[in-house]
């Protein structure tokens, strides 16, 4: 993996959790916009995974497609592309699926790399 390809991680990495706060947030104000955000976060957090698999995705708005993608690669399990399906039909108003994507993208990623936490902290400053 090519010091580009790990800044790109990094990044979208700390966008997604960039967005996942805001759209925390958001719930108490905005429901609908706070849903928005909070997929946004799930697409850039997918993309994110990808990378690791070596596979560039930019381009790419749909959630279950990269959902897809990263399955057919073996990144994720059925289990999860459920859920993303789920949140993709329901456009996020089943919020319990969405957050638990989050959650469990955010720990497949820390298991791939164990130090992304402390290096995106680095990263932001």
């Amino acid at each position: 993996m090519s010091k580009r390809s790990y800044a790109d991680i990094l990044r979208l990495y700390n966008k997604a959790w960039s967005l996942r706060e805001k759209g925390l947030r958001e719930l108490s104000t905005s429901k609908p916009e706070a849903i928005k955000t909070l997929i946004r976060a799930l697409v850039e957090m997918l993309r994110a995974l990808a990378l690791y698999a070596g596979r560039v995705l930019y381009g790419v708005e749909d959630p279950v497609y990269l959902a897809a993608i990263l399955l057919d690669e073996g990144l994720i399990d059925k289990h999860l592309y459920s859920l993303i399906v789920e949140v993709e039909v329901t456009r996020g108003e089943k919020l319990d699926s969405l957050l638990e994507s989050l959650k469990i993208i955010d720990e497949k990623i820390r298991r791939l790399d164990p130090y992304i936490g402390e290096q995106s902290r680095l990263f932001r400053y």
